[in-house]
């Protein structure tokens, strides 16, 4: 037995950079709090401002999920932004 009930599922772990951006601890990343990665000012997050960051690259190509070599606050939103 793992001590969790039966049927619930263990929250989904958060990687340190995530951490480390959520500022006010309410596990979702803010428009404000993705500033800090978002160099350019864009609106979005590219693959170097990523690695710049610290976010590995697979990390990266799993929020990317449209494949467009950007993550947006949409799609940091299946992370819990």
């Amino acid at each position: 037995m793992n001590g969790m009930k039966s049927g619930s599922t263990p929250d989904k772990p958060k990687h340190e950079w995530f951490s480390k951006l959520d500022t006010n601890g309410d596990g979702k990343l803010s428009p404000d709090e993705l500033k800090v990665i978002d160099a350019n000012g864009d609106g979005k997050i590219s693959a170097d401002e990523a690695k710049a960051y610290g976010i590995p690259e697979g990390q990266f190509n799993k929020l990317d999920v449209n494949g467009d070599g950007y993550i947006t606050q949409e799609e940091m939103k299946t992370y819990g932004g």
